[in-house]
Formats: structure tokens, sequence, C-alpha cells
């Protein structure tokens, strides 16, 4: 998902693909931090990033038995137009 900088910050490019893909959420794991401009997309591009200290497997695998992305859904169907 993007180039990741020395410092572990994620650069706007992340924000392309989901934009492209009409994705709502995006999910940087292992502790890495967007740049101020990815989050400024973000909020131009009205998604929703989630920052977590875990390795992708285990975030999978926490979303899922918390139901994560239930939620994550009904937020999105919330703000629907």
């Amino acid at each position: 998902m993007g180039r990741q900088s020395s410092a572990g910050e994620a650069n706007p490019q992340v924000m392309r693909t989901p934009d492209v893909l009409d994705i709502n959420a995006i999910i940087m794991v292992r502790g890495k931090r967007p740049f101020t401009e990815t989050i400024r997309l973000t909020e131009e591009l009205q998604t929703l990033i989630l920052v977590t200290k875990y390795i992708i497997f285990k975030t999978a695998g926490r979303s899922y038995a918390k139901a994560i992305i239930y939620c994550l859904e009904r937020a999105v169907d919330k703000h629907a137009f």
C-alpha cells in the first residue's frame, strides 16, 4: 500500500488506490503513521484511516472477531447520501 518513508510514515499515494476503487477506509498496520498531506487528502476524499500497532494478520483476526468490518459498513451507510 504505497511506499513508506524511512521514518515509517505512509505518503499520500496510499490514498489513491482507495479513491479509484471506491474504498471507504484504509488500515495502516505496524504503527505506520500517515503524513500530514495524507491526512489532508483523506479528509478531502472522505476516507477513513485506522492506525494500529499490530501486524496485518493479527489486525485482520481482531477485526473479524470484534465485527469491526460490520461497524465500518454501518458508519458508511449512516453517512451515505
